[in-house]
């Protein structure tokens, strides 16, 4: 995924955009439905008015929450002075697939098929951080899942990570 807004591409933006690429590539590889957006995105939320139903089989990203000072992975440095330190970071891979919503409960075997495209998505974004070289493995912890929904006509999740740059 190549950043081609003009503006100074910092490490940081390379790795993610290596890191979305890589999960786009794996949800193609996989076979699973393809959403409709795949990409780095922006801000403190995801926007899942975005492309989750309309055009396409929802939205897959990879988004910063946060970042600080580190000497390691996942832990900041909080002592004075801390400004020559490594930059820790956290960051999601999620992936949200449309959901039917009906006002009567949804069939088990639609309750099935949404469980089981969840977990093939847990799988996929798992995958995704092994098939490139966008943060060596010994530089970034992943997370606990979170699962989501379903709310709103979507469901499904998102893996944290820790990491880490020199």
């Amino acid at each position: 995924m190549t950043v081609t807004t003009g503006i100074p591409v910092t490490p940081l933006m390379t790795r993610l955009a290596a890191l979305a690429e890589c999960l786009c590539e794996q949800i193609e590889s996989d076979g699973t439905p393809t959403p409709c957006l795949c990409s780095v995105i922006p801000g403190a939320a995801l926007p899942l008015d975005v492309g989750t139903c309309d055009d396409g089989n929802g939205i897959a990203y990879v988004r910063l929450v946060t970042t600080y000072p580190s000497v390691e992975v996942g832990v900041s440095d909080i002592t004075p002075g801390n400004c020559d330190k490594g930059l820790g970071f956290d960051i999601e891979l999620g992936l949200f697939r449309c959901f039917p919503m009906d006002p009567e409960p949804s069939p088990a075997d639609v309750l099935l098929e949404a469980a089981t495209l969840q977990l093939a998505d847990l799988d996929t974004m798992r995958k995704a951080l092994g098939c490139c070289d966008w943060l060596p493995r010994s530089d970034f912890v992943i997370g606990q899942y979170q699962p989501f929904g379903p709310d709103g006509g979507v469901v499904g999740g998102f893996l944290p990570l820790s990491g880490w740059m020199p």
